[in-house]
């Protein structure tokens, strides 16, 4: 994605955590969706009405939908309340409320419509207009979920109760003991922070060019060596 739209992303995710709790911009801690929720009803009619089976297509098992005009989100009944998968689900939603009604009246059919290959997070240009808006609203709702300014300090303050950061802020994933030790902890402790899940929490990091891995591995296979420990 183009740098000037990514960096415009940020700010507009940051202007909406701003009206509603300028604390989560600054202090490490997990977005409330629940309050979010209620806030963007109150501000601008957003409503969450509950659990259904959205039913499947080419697509897949339909996670959630929301409607365009009348801003109802219903999510299907298979998500664990409160889990990973589920607070991004939301801030998907608010985040395609925030940036796509109008695009959604003639492109999608009025309704958004998420299924799991949907919250897909890569870093391939977008090839259709739909995939854009996929991009557009995952950056969004990791902006939401993990804000650039609380980040940065979660990763400093959990770098310094670990001890031994080369660089405060910055992550090494490479095959030194040493950093393979400080990447499994800071990862921990944001993800019992942020309350979010670690492939977010890395893509979140590589967007924001805090996360240095070395060339001549390749990352993948340590992190499956780790996340299967």
């Amino acid at each position: 994605m183009d740098a000037r739209i990514a960096n415009l992303l940020e700010y507009k995710a940051e202007a909406l955590l701003a009206r509603f709790d300028p604390v989560l911009l600054e202090a490490p801690q997990a977005t409330p969706l629940g309050r979010l929720g209620k806030w963007l009803g109150s501000e601008y009619g957003v409503r969450f009405g509950g659990r259904e089976s959205l039913g499947s297509d080419e697509s897949g098992r339909c996670l959630a939908r929301m409607g365009a005009e009348s801003g109802l989100v219903r999510f299907d009944p298979c998500l664990e309340p409160d889990g990973p998968l589920f607070r991004f689900l939301l801030a998907r939603m608010v985040a395609h409320w925030a940036l796509h009604r109008e695009p959604a009246r003639s492109l999608l059919g009025g309704a958004f419509f998420v299924h799991r290959r949907d919250l897909a997070l890569t870093r391939r240009p977008p090839q259709t207009a739909r995939q854009a808006m996929n991009d557009e609203a995952n950056r969004f709702a990791a902006a939401l979920l993990l804000p650039r300014l609380s980040l940065s300090m979660a990763i400093a303050v959990s770098q310094g109760r670990l001890g031994g950061a080369r660089r405060p802020g910055l992550l090494f994933l490479d095959v030194q003991p040493e950093n393979v030790r400080l990447f499994r902890g800071v990862l921990h402790q944001l993800r019992v922070t942020y309350g979010v899940s670690r492939s977010l929490i890395l893509w979140r990091l590589r967007e924001l060019g805090w996360l240095i891995e070395h060339r001549h591995f390749r990352p993948g296979e340590l992190l499956r060596a780790y996340l299967h420990e």
